[in-house]
């Protein structure tokens, strides 16, 4: 049977415990793999990557997962995070709740994204989705955006930015068709309307 997803829950800090152990210790057989029921991380049966609540330098060797499509990575504390560069090809994308995630220049080359979620993170600049034209999913909600306008050059269907001013509306997505936004700029909602008149706006805490 063809594994899908692989949980790291607990794989990637297993991971780099033994690699460190084996670093530090000369008489210790160096790690080599890790096998999660007898299929190795490294498997082209791999679809998903979750991470969730690990403490990690890096994502060394992300890009031996040739099948990747989505990569979750939550409330995870990750020194450097620049691999993912290295998986272009990925769909879907969550970072959410990481205090390091500040630059997404990357995403520039991401065209195969559809989905994309950086909730709760230090970003400032979204420039780099400007050229994503299969992007349909985006949370931008609690991060450090106030730029809204590369995002009326893309083809977003749900936007999500709470804590963020939506203004008028003339730099959101003509294909909007779900938009929340925080309840403070309730006062933005005719303009919105008016821009928007097919599109469902959400008033959220």
């Amino acid at each position: 049977m063809q594994i899908k997803t692989c949980f790291l829950l607990f794989l990637a800090a297993l991971f780099y415990t033994c690699q460190q152990k084996t670093t530090n210790d000369s008489n210790q057989t160096r790690l080599k793999s890790v096998y999660i029921g007898g299929v190795r991380p490294t498997s082209g049966y791999i679809e998903s990557l979750i991470i969730i609540g690990m403490d990690m330098p890096n994502l060394a060797g992300i890009d031996e997962l040739k099948h990747l499509k989505k990569v979750i990575i939550d409330a995870s504390r990750i020194a450097d995070y620049s691999d993912l560069k290295k998986v272009p090809h990925i769909e879907l994308l969550a970072l959410r709740r990481i205090s390091t995630v500040k630059d997404i220049s990357f995403l520039a080359y991401f065209t195969n994204l559809h989905s994309l979620k950086i909730n709760d993170t230090k970003v400032e600049s979204i420039d780099s989705l400007s050229g994503l034209v299969q992007l349909k999913t985006l949370d931008i909600s609690n991060t450090l955006v106030h730029d809204i306008s590369p995002l009326s050059h893309t083809k977003i269907e749900w936007l999500k930015m709470l804590k963020i001013d939506p203004g008028d509306g003339s730099n959101l997505p003509a294909t909007l068709k779900h938009l929340i936004i925080s309840k403070k700029y309730q006062y933005r909602m005719p303009a919105l309307k008016s821009k928007l008149p097919d599109c469902t706006i959400v008033l959220s805490n």
